[in-house]
């Protein structure tokens, strides 16, 4: 008789949190199942008429570990929630030295209590962090002989197509992010990514239930999904089918009298065209700032793409700077420089005074005012996501026959400095290049210079 081959168990994390920061834990909830984890969440696992009391207890004494999710209101507030922190702590004093029991993760900036001082806590709230997370648990599963999705196994689920889309799986965070960047930015439904009839796009069981959770009646629920399809390159018609041992929703174009196909080919052909554009001319970019005024934010999104040119800033430096870099007494901006490179003070031109005094007032309108970052949203700080999205809108309302990305307009400050003919050591140090070499691409457009080299008159 054959043996049932025995399902692995899972990593035991309990989630301790404030009733008030319920909504964010469910996503953290959502994205450890995905990631092969055993989340313990109370609404999902307390039954009617159980002691709720008990219940929690008894999830703590037999978890691997636990997250504390920390907020401005879960530190402030008095409750059952400091009796499971002080639980779970007691729990990690059972463990042997240097066992990861107790992680502390900030959901929004707070102030992290004393007792947790000690252990390295993560900011959720920040790009990538949710990674640190998972690295967390990887170490503990591990210690426990257990297994999690490993960071070599994201190779599996993560690949690159064709055209704009950048992922062939989609789990719940990215779902967020793609929905958020979708109603923070009016991006045209011709803007779309298309994924070829030969690429498969899969959607998690939880995402595409995360998603669609509001709409109840069917036509609602039919229609959200195929926007929420139009999000990852899917058109109608599609093909539809689910593959239940890796939990995921599986869609693939269809192509109907080779129209699909001729749309495909027709934007590859474009893309082929423009791909060797990398910087914005003098025109252009006057073009593409006088856009990024007409629209609903535009007091902010002219500042921050005015100041992207004029300081070539990366959309991670952009996204970054906060209030406190401004020195508007002594018209100065500090520059905390990415990948290396050297920070450094810039001068704020003339034309950029008005423009962040006008933004800093409209600011004190945004709900996240008290933030620290220099630029927000309706929901927050902006992200280098709806950056993107933003760049790409407004390059499209200049009427610009080429994609524009972000970064296109640190290189056009390389390439304007190039070709006024100021020295490679000056622009590199402006652009805060570390390696003198990312800065001679500019230099091929100061062939103009060389006009005239050898007619200038020389003593004897």
């Amino acid at each position: 008789m054959k043996c049932l081959e025995t399902i692995p168990r899972r990593l035991k994390v309990f989630l301790c949190h404030a009733s008030e920061d319920k909504n964010r834990v469910r996503d953290i909830y959502t994205d450890l199942r995905e990631d092969g984890v055993n989340p313990w969440l109370d609404e999902r696992e307390i039954l009617p008429g159980q002691d709720w009391k008990l219940e929690i207890t008894k999830a703590i004494q037999e978890t691997d570990i636990v997250i504390v999710c920390l907020s401005s209101r879960s530190t402030t507030k008095s409750g059952f929630v400091q009796r499971e922190i002080t639980f779970a702590l007691d729990r990690a004093d059972e463990n042997p030295e240097r066992t990861i029991f107790v992680i502390p993760v900030r959901l929004e900036e707070c102030k992290v209590p004393e007792r947790l001082h000690h252990l390295h806590w993560v900011d959720y709230f920040k790009e990538k962090e949710y990674e640190n997370i998972l690295s967390a648990l990887r170490k503990r599963a591990e210690d426990l002989g257990l297994r999690i999705l490993s960071s070599d196994d994201s190779s599996t689920i993560h690949g690159q197509t064709t055209g704009e889309t950048s992922r062939l799986v989609y789990k719940s965070r990215d779902i967020r992010v793609l929905i958020r960047n979708a109603k923070n930015e009016s991006t045209a439904e011709t803007e779309r990514p298309i994924t070829s009839p030969l690429q498969v796009v899969k959607i998690s069981f939880e995402a595409m239930e995360d998603a669609l959770a509001l709409f109840t009646n069917e036509p609602r629920r039919s229609q959200a999904k195929n926007a929420l399809l139009r999000l990852v390159g899917i058109r109608l018609p599609y093909d539809e089918w689910q593959e239940k041992t890796v939990g995921m929703y599986c869609f693939r174009n269809k192509t109907k009298n080779g129209r699909l196909d001729a749309a495909i080919k027709g934007k590859q052909k474009k893309q082929a065209l423009d791909s060797d554009r990398e910087f914005l001319t003098e025109e252009e970019m006057n073009r593409f700032l006088e856009s990024a005024q007409n629209s609903q934010h535009g007091v902010r999104d002219y500042v921050m793409m005015l100041m992207s040119y004029r300081h070539g800033l990366r959309v991670s430096e952009l996204v970054e700077l906060r209030v406190e870099d401004l020195e508007l007494e002594t018209n100065r901006l500090f520059i905390k420089r990415k990948n290396g490179g050297n920070s450094m003070h810039h001068p704020i031109e003339e034309d950029e005074l008005p423009a962040l005094r006008a933004w800093l007032q409209k600011r004190e309108q945004y709900r996240d005012s008290h933030s620290p970052f220099l630029f927000l949203g309706e929901r927050g700080p902006l992200t280098r996501q709806a950056v993107n999205y933003l760049v790409k809108a407004i390059g499209k309302r200049a009427k610009l026959s080429f994609h524009v990305y972000p970064h296109m307009l640190r290189h056009s400050t390389g390439y304007y400095l190039a070709s006024r003919g100021y020295d490679t050591r000056l622009v590199q140090d402006y652009l805060g290049h570390k390696n003198v070499a990312h800065t001679l691409r500019y230099t091929k457009t100061g062939e103009a210079h060389f006009d005239g080299l050898w007619h200038k008159s020389t003593d004897s």
